[in-house]
């Protein structure tokens, strides 16, 4: 697991870190725009190859990626999850959404989200809660996958200054770390497919282009944590405990 995380961090960071440096003012600029932030994405599938091949396990490995989504429902909730708490919501509050050609990113999300999740649910995960069970497994995940991200968020153009962006840092930080309960469970739940988990991902990051501000709102951050209530409360029994993960 070790090299696993320190190559999915270096290889991202490597492309992030110097945006970070810029807004922070060490480095004048960085030599990167900050849109190539986005490649991180491949970054975790990257890394997971990587180890899978020294490991002798990449056919496996990469075999279990195209595993499908069973029972039928969860590629349900993956698709429509996203858009019902982006649409309570807009319920709850006036908001501005567009999804003025959000047809375009699709593809892209889809890309990126598969190679997020083909490292980070589909790898790493597995290992996390066969050694600490779901939850504490899930819960160390989301925290490094949240601090995987700092320096793309800290290297944000779009608000100009680093005490203006720390508190939409730490929203973000708390939103995230609820949404990978999400993804866990629902890789889980659906036979372990990284499919399933690839989908959710790509509607969420939809829902979160239709709505610029989706990341800092606190009542899209309630539907996300109303949701993990729900499966704790409904669900946990189903969830695989240390060890027992299969």
């Amino acid at each position: 697991m070790a090299l696993y995380w320190i190559l999915a961090f270096v290889f991202a960071w490597a492309i992030t870190l110097p945006g970070a440096l810029a807004k922070l003012g060490v480095i004048g600029h960085s030599p990167l725009p900050f849109m190539a932030g986005i490649l991180i994405g491949v970054a975790p599938i990257a890394a997971a190859s990587i180890v899978t091949a020294r490991e002798g396990k990449f056919r496996d490995y990469w075999t279990s990626l195209w595993r499908l989504p069973r029972p039928a429902w969860t590629i349900a909730v993956a698709l429509l999850l996203p858009p019902l708490m982006l649409a309570i919501t807009y319920a709850v509050k006036p908001i501005e959404v567009s999804f003025s050609g959000l047809g375009l990113f699709a593809l892209l999300w889809l890309v990126l989200a598969f190679g997020e999740e083909a490292g980070w649910r589909g790898y790493a995960l597995p290992r996390l809660v066969d050694r600490y069970g779901f939850w504490v497994g899930s819960l160390i995940l989301g925290v490094v996958w949240c601090v995987w991200h700092y320096p793309k968020m800290l290297g944000n153009p779009y608000v100009p200054t680093v005490s203006q962006l720390i508190p939409l840092i730490a929203l973000f930080s708390l939103q995230i770390i609820l949404a990978n309960f999400i993804l866990c469970w629902l890789y889980f739940r659906s036979g372990r497919s990284v499919i399933a988990t690839t989908l959710f991902h790509t509607c969420f990051n939809l829902m979160s282009t239709a709505y610029a501000w989706a990341a800092a709102d606190w009542v899209f951050t309630g539907m996300i944590a109303l949701t993990v209530a729900a499966i704790y409360l409904v669900d946990r029994k189903a969830l695989p405990s240390a060890k027992s993960a299969t």
